[in-house]
């Protein structure tokens, strides 16, 4: 068994969806399905289903999507993918399925697939030979007050004060936070550094 499809295997392991494949399965004994255009389906369901997994179960379809498009004939992706899935699921559009393999591509530049949202991790590739501050900056005033705040408690834990308990967990968000931003820079200076060998 490939290490893919044994990844794609513990990701449907651990998912609801799994049980929609069995009446995938029986609608494939009707109707003739492409084995590709099954797993993506199941996949994108699956994301859908888990938030948790969802970015990892993005990154999967988006290597089988271009691994589909490699394999294909020249010229005839765009159709497969019309028939075999825009055409079986109206919330699938084309410029997702780009965005897929957009993911699939960079996922090295994601350092945390499992705790970033789809959007952070098409930033993270969207940025990937810039080095930028993540939220560092946000625009939203009640989420630089909170930020403020949660720093303000940070200092006072820091100096030795004493913190209550629920200041206790808005710090321990805060330095979660912190470390998030730290593990996205410390990706792509280790994906230009390696460029650099």
């Amino acid at each position: 068994m490939k290490a893919q499809e044994k990844k794609l295997k513990a990701m449907l392991s651990r998912d609801p969806v799994r049980e929609q494949t069995s009446s995938i399965a029986k609608l494939n004994l009707v109707q003739k399905i492409d084995p590709i255009a099954d797993k993506i389906i199941v996949l994108y369901e699956g994301a859908l289903n888990d938030f948790s997994n969802g970015v990892r179960k993005f990154i999967l379809m988006g290597e089988l999507l271009l691994k589909q498009k490699k394999e294909l004939p020249h010229g005839s992706f765009e159709n497969w993918l019309k028939e075999n899935i825009l055409d079986k699921r109206d919330d699938v559009s084309r410029a997702s399925i780009g965005r897929y393999m957009q993911l699939a591509k960079g996922k090295s530049l994601i350092p945390n697939p499992e705790k970033t949202t789809l959007t952070e991790a098409l930033e993270l590739i969207h940025n990937g030979n810039k080095i930028k501050e993540i939220n560092l900056n946000p625009t939203n005033p009640e989420l630089k007050k909170k930020q403020r705040i949660a720093h303000e408690y940070y200092k006072n834990f820091i100096s030795g004060k004493k913190v209550t308990q629920s200041q206790k967990e808005i710090i321990k968000s805060y330095i979660e936070d912190k470390l998030n931003k730290l593990e996205a820079k410390r990706s792509i200076l280790e994906t230009h550094f390696s460029k650099l060998k």
